[in-house]
């Protein structure tokens, strides 16, 4: 397996290595396969999220020029179709979870 230098500051490597002498890991190198692991699920999980706002955005500049709004009357009538949207995207979330 290829490797590389890593230079960490003192607090890092004292955490890596209590991670490795509790046996949580077997090797620094473990301990630093993971984090790398993670960060890359972290990056591609920020491009899905980017990716899925820009969608949204440009959705709704579309329904926008083709006059797809709704209007409110008042701020009561606001609140509640956004409690409402709430409310079904998080049944929505929790359908998805199972």
């Amino acid at each position: 397996m290829p490797s590389q230098n890593v230079s960490l500051t003192s607090d890092l490597m004292g955490y890596v290595s209590s991670l490795v002498s509790e046996e949580q890991y077997a090797s620094v190198s473990e301990v630093h396969r993971e984090a790398i692991r993670d960060l890359k699920e972290k990056k591609e999980k920020e491009r899905l999220y980017r990716e899925r706002v820009n969608q949204l955005l440009e959705e709704g500049e579309r329904d926008l020029a083709e006059g797809r709004v709704i209007r409110f009357s008042n701020e009561k009538e606001y609140d509640q179709f956004f409690d409402q949207l709430d409310e079904e995207a998080t049944k929505e979330l929790a359908a998805e979870n199972v």
